[in-house]
């Protein structure tokens, strides 16, 4: 879901049990400084969700592609 410029949100169709989960994302901006991107993460608190925001120089900007890859035990 792109909830508004640089914030989006992956769902999963079954949620995470518990705490011990793992991530791994990166993105790829459309933007052409070269400067870099930072991510914020969250896990939804049903487990269920992904929180991505994309920021490159300060500022949230939208991505050509997030990716990621998650591991943990299912509900």
């Amino acid at each position: 879901t792109d909830n508004a410029t640089g914030d989006f949100t992956q769902n999963f169709t079954s949620s995470f049990d518990g705490n011990d989960n793992a991530c791994a994302v990166g993105s790829k901006s459309n933007q052409t400084s070269n400067s870099g991107n930072a991510l914020g993460l969250s896990l939804g608190g049903s487990g269920g969700q992904l929180d991505i925001v994309v920021y490159e120089v300060g500022t949230k900007v939208d991505a050509l592609n997030n990716f990621f890859m998650t591991a943990g035990d299912l509900a």
